[in-house]
């Protein structure tokens, strides 16, 4: 029997949703009960005769209120006193007592129709409760999950960021002084695209944003952007802000930063069919400029994170009067 039940919950369960959402089922509905209905009496119509004319009239009425609601209710209730006084009522005359009786079954018809679908609209309701309860909490499971994954990759990075910064340095402090202003460029990052609710972030203000500690006590002439809107998401984000961080450090040690007539130029080109980035570092207004013997740490870890796929590339290249930078990538969906 439990077997049984359980198969028809589903079925009445969707019954009573489509009856909710569709505009023409609940007629259906009601005929079907009403139809139903006068088939059973008139089986126990040879039983019965004339007595109790409404047996099989109440429960179609709670049935198609129930299924179809207040107007599949309506229908059927009028439906089934039709009948009952023309088939069954009129033709062996109509009593006083008849007359009672037949507006005792409408009132009580309304009231069972009333409670029916008082409960059909309380069942709705915590189905739809129900249903914003599981969605929330599948919400929270993916963003438990993504949260798990995040600080994961971010550990991952500190951990990169801090045995690199170890092989370079040449004491504590030195070693502190790095890794420092590569974890903050990191919280920049994640800062960045941590207040958008696709994780993307423009990349003029991702440029502006990484390059503000070091440019903002200077004339606006010595930092220039140039390029179209293009949006970044996830690894790219964290990859360009630890580059930009590397140049400008760089370039505040001993280029177009350190407070002469340098000048700093960022361009960059975006192909939206290959989702191919194209992005340039120039610094000029300099002379003298020497390249180093040896490559620093911070060139290290441009090259890392512009090259981490095949297809991805990063040139370095310290001419007479600054350092040039150019780098293409293949931005992430």
């Amino acid at each position: 029997m439990n077997k049984y039940v359980e198969r028809a919950l589903p079925v009445l369960d969707r019954l009573v949703l489509e009856g909710a959402k569709s505009n023409g089922l609940w007629i259906l509905i009601c005929l079907a009960c009403v139809a139903v209905a006068s088939l059973l009496r008139l089986l126990v119509q040879p039983f019965l005769g004339a007595d109790v004319p409404y047996i099989t009239f109440f429960p179609a009425v709670m049935i198609a209120a129930f299924l179809g609601g207040m107007r599949s209710a309506i229908l059927s209730l009028v439906l089934s006193g039709v009948l009952t006084w023309l088939w069954i009522l009129a033709p062996a005359g109509v009593t006083s007592n008849e007359r009672a009786a037949f507006l005792l079954f409408l009132v009580l018809g309304g009231m069972i129709a009333f409670v029916a679908v008082a409960l059909r609209t309380a069942i709705l309701s915590l189905r739809a409760s129900n249903a914003s309860l599981n969605a929330l909490l599948e919400h929270k499971t993916l963003m438990s999950q993504e949260l798990r994954h995040r600080i994961k990759n971010v550990l991952t990075i500190v951990q990169a960021l801090s045995a690199q910064a170890r092989r370079q340095a040449t004491s504590i402090e030195d070693y502190a002084s790095r890794l420092d202003g590569r974890i903050l460029a990191l919280a920049a990052a994640h800062d960045v695209f941590g207040g958008s609710e696709d994780d993307s972030a423009e990349l003029e203000d991702l440029v502006k944003k990484a390059l503000r500690p070091f440019s903002e006590d200077m004339p606006e002439q010595c930092v220039i952007l140039a390029g179209p809107h293009v949006r970044l998401r996830g690894a790219s984000i964290v990859n360009v802000t630890l580059s930009l961080h590397e140049l400008a450090t760089n370039a505040t040690k001993y280029g177009a930063l350190n407070g002469g007539d340098g000048q700093v130029e960022i361009g960059w080109t975006y192909e939206p069919a290959s989702r191919r980035l194209e992005l340039s570092w120039n610094e000029k207004g300099l002379a003298g400029i020497v390249a180093p013997t040896k490559p620093g740490f911070g060139s290290f870890l441009i090259k890392q994170m512009f090259a981490n796929e095949e297809d991805n590339a990063v040139a370095l290249t310290f001419a007479d009067d600054g350092l040039k930078c150019r780098a293409s990538c293949a931005l992430s969906a």
